[in-house]
């Protein structure tokens, strides 16, 4: 259970006793002990009153003011986590994923979900369109002009 513990934090800070639990499928208790069993790995936070664990190491790392990301349906980003409201606004929940649990592809912004990505492949060409959920001068436009530029790079490589 520790070493479960230790990958899941490493790879979600910050989460919850809740996220973990849920995300695990294993009973809460044992989800605690597990939790305690590393805490001298992990930092407790309050995240708007809600306590939350982060990894030590990825404490002073954590830097998401410059991040721009384009994440596809089903990324863990969301998917791992029982609440996804550190990431993600409930106004727009439905934008991002519906209640039978399909996932769509979202932006990311300073470790915020701010819209939906869809991409075309063709033969031709990679065309890429974004829907923000709020106004382009909340989001850097470089940065989401970058964002894009790179997954049609990247998607041009396969073609």
């Amino acid at each position: 259970m520790k070493r479960l513990a230790q990958k899941y934090f490493r790879s979600h800070s910050p989460a919850s006793l809740e996220d973990f639990t849920w995300w695990s499928g294993l009973p809460k208790m044992q989800c605690k002990k597990a939790i305690e069993g590393i805490a001298s790995e992990l930092e407790e936070v309050s995240v708007e009153s809600t306590p939350m664990y982060l990894y030590r190491n990825d404490f002073e790392a954590t830097n998401y003011a410059k991040t721009m990301h384009l994440l596809p349906p089903y990324d863990e980003y969301l998917i791992g986590y029982k609440s996804r409201w550190v990431a993600l606004d409930k106004k727009h929940e439905a934008k991002a994923h519906n209640k039978f649990g399909i996932f769509k592809p979202v932006i990311l912004h300073e470790g915020r979900v701010v819209g939906n990505w869809k991409a075309s492949i063709d033969k031709q060409a990679t065309n890429l369109t974004t829907d923000l959920f709020t106004e382009k001068t909340k989001v850097r436009k470089r940065s989401l002009q970058e964002a894009t530029d790179q997954l049609v790079r990247f998607c041009k490589k396969d073609n």
